[in-house]
Order: structure tokens, then sequence, then C-alpha cells
């Protein structure tokens, strides 16, 4: 996504928390070969991190 096209997107705040699990990431902050596993209840958005 260029930084024309983010001038148009909606930015909106979390209010679900989902698992997801990946093979890699790469050196820019994306996921390769992401898989989603289920909605979480267990957290909040707000106490949400990425894992290193």
């Amino acid at each position: 996504m260029t930084a024309k096209k983010m001038e148009t997107c909606e930015w909106v705040k979390p209010k679900l928390v989902c698992q997801v699990d990946f093979v890699e990431c790469t050196d820019g902050g994306r996921l390769r070969r992401c898989r989603f596993l289920g909605v979480s209840d267990n957290k909040k958005p707000a106490e949400v991190v990425r894992h290193t």
C-alpha cells in the first residue's frame, strides 16, 4: 500500500482480539502464510503486543 492510498483509508479502533499463526514476519512487518485460529476473549485490544 502506498502513502497516497493510505490517505484514503479509514482507521478504526480495535474492539476484538484474534489469534493467528504464521510462518514468518518480513522485514517490513508483514505476516507470511498466516492463518486465523480464532477470536480470543482473554485479552483486551489494548493489552495485545507483537511477539518477536
